[in-house]
């Protein structure tokens, strides 16, 4: 899938969208983070149905714009976190609250992603994945895809 979107002076093409299935090797350490391509899902866990980029804000056009679809039997991912990981760089987990996250367990909401300027550089491609986690600390699939910076 390749789309592309304005953000201020730079456009971003959308290469890749929600990678699937078991190919290669996981990019975390983190014994208790599922591998990001080799996620079964396990009941209670919650999962990432799908991830969707929605361009820049406006007035702050290198601030993206995600809408996350989810779903977690257990009901919990209120309370929980989300984190984005940048080019193998970790955001700091910022807490799913009442009013992100509605109860039940499905649902959808948007994220908002700030980026610096040295990251949109033209002709260089960001490697953006998302992880959740619910109120009991489980970790959802990362699902990633790729954006690549173009001139005006």
């Amino acid at each position: 899938m390749l789309t592309s979107t304005r953000l201020g002076g730079l456009s971003l093409s959308l290469f890749l969208f929600l990678v699937t299935g078991c190919h290669g090797m996981p990019s975390s350490s983190d014994a208790s983070t599922p591998p990001e391509r080799c996620f079964q899902q396990i009941p209670g866990n919650p999962e990432i149905r799908k991830l969707t980029f929605l361009g820049g804000l406006p007035q702050q056009p290198q601030t993206l714009r995600f809408k996350v679809d989810w779903e977690d039997n257990n009901s919990d991912l209120r309370g929980g976190s989300s984190q984005f990981v940048v080019n193998g760089k970790e955001f700091v987990a910022q807490p799913l609250s009442s009013r992100t996250v509605n109860d039940g367990p499905r649902g959808s909401f948007e994220l908002l992603l700030p980026l610096s300027a040295r990251v949109l550089v033209p002709g260089t491609r960001i490697r953006v994945e998302l992880l959740l986690k619910d109120e009991k600390g489980l970790s959802s699939n990362r699902p990633f895809f790729v954006l690549e910076v173009q001139k005006p």
